[in-house]
């Protein structure tokens, strides 16, 4: 809950500003000093303190995790537990969660298999798994590490264990609704690119959410900016964003997802030239 504002009271509408769970008490390693926000963000005190504070709110989750670790060690159950840990959603910032931008889809994966148990195939400890990962592999993974036969319909594929389905090539998201905020928007990953399409149409991410203005001090900065002519570059370009369109990235070259092949289109004549990468979508 350290990676999470505070808005279960019900009452983040009376405020001026939502802040983090256990905003106060995070060590403060992160200063607006010494921080650089990502670029799609104006260089802007208001966004320096706020990346600081999404910083610490990432340092206090890690010391959280790492009492319930010590509690495992200590109850004497660390070398009989498989450990996952994972995050529900990508960052917490304005183009983060709930965006199908990889800020906001790209979450920490980390398995720990226990000593006392033979590991499965497909697992070492220490090294990482450069496969397309779905979240939607958890439940296939947890069935192989309790040795139960995966369900022929399930849409996960197992990360540890014998494969028993070919590697993913696709990973998938969406989104609909956030709060009073209706859009249709689709993305798919390969390796390499990654395609979003807006499918609704008017602004998108400078449409208006009241619920995550209190949240995100950094939307009202924004659209205060482009008020006053005062945003340039890639934080001018994603407030002046409209749908329906098309955005195609490289991740390799790009992985602020700043450079993008874009285009206008609408729901039913959507075309994008992809130039030399290969086709995402087929059929």
């Amino acid at each position: 809950m350290e990676s999470e504002y505070d808005i279960y009271d019900r009452q983040t509408w009376k405020q001026a500003r939502a802040e983090w769970v256990g905003e106060r008490e995070h060590e403060k390693i992160a200063t607006p000093q010494n921080v650089t926000p990502p670029p799609y963000c104006p260089d802007h005190p208001v966004v320096r303190e706020e990346w600081a504070r999404y910083l610490n709110s990432v340092s206090g989750m890690d010391k959280r995790f790492g009492v319930v670790l010590e509690k495992l060690r200590a109850e004497g159950r660390e070398d009989d537990t498989v450990i996952i840990f994972f995050g529900d959603n990508g960052r917490l910032e304005p183009r983060g969660i709930h965006w199908c931008y990889d800020s906001g889809l790209r979450v920490p994966l980390i398995i720990r298999w226990p000593k006392t148990f033979p590991a499965p195939a497909r697992y070492a400890p220490g090294t990482v798994n450069d496969e397309i990962v779905s979240l939607l592999d958890l439940t296939a993974t947890t069935l192989a590490a309790a040795d139960v036969p995966r369900p022929m319909l399930m849409q996960g594929h197992s990360l540890i264990g014998e494969r028993i389905t070919p590697p993913r090539i696709y990973a998938f998201a969406a989104r609909d609704r956030i709060d009073e905020t209706e859009q249709r928007i689709r993305s798919v990953h390969d390796a390499r690119y990654h395609y979003i399409r807006t499918l609704s149409t008017g602004p998108t991410f400078s449409s208006l959410n009241r619920y995550k203005e209190k949240c995100f001090p950094i939307y009202p900065l924004m659209r205060q900016l482009l008020a006053e002519g005062k945003l340039t570059g890639p934080p001018l370009e994603l407030m002046q964003r409209t749908g329906p369109s098309e955005e195609l990235y490289d991740l390799r070259a790009d992985p602020h997802e700043i450079k993008t092949s874009r285009s206008p289109s609408s729901p039913n004549t959507a075309r994008l030239s992809l130039g030399s990468a290969p086709p995402l979508i087929r059929g």
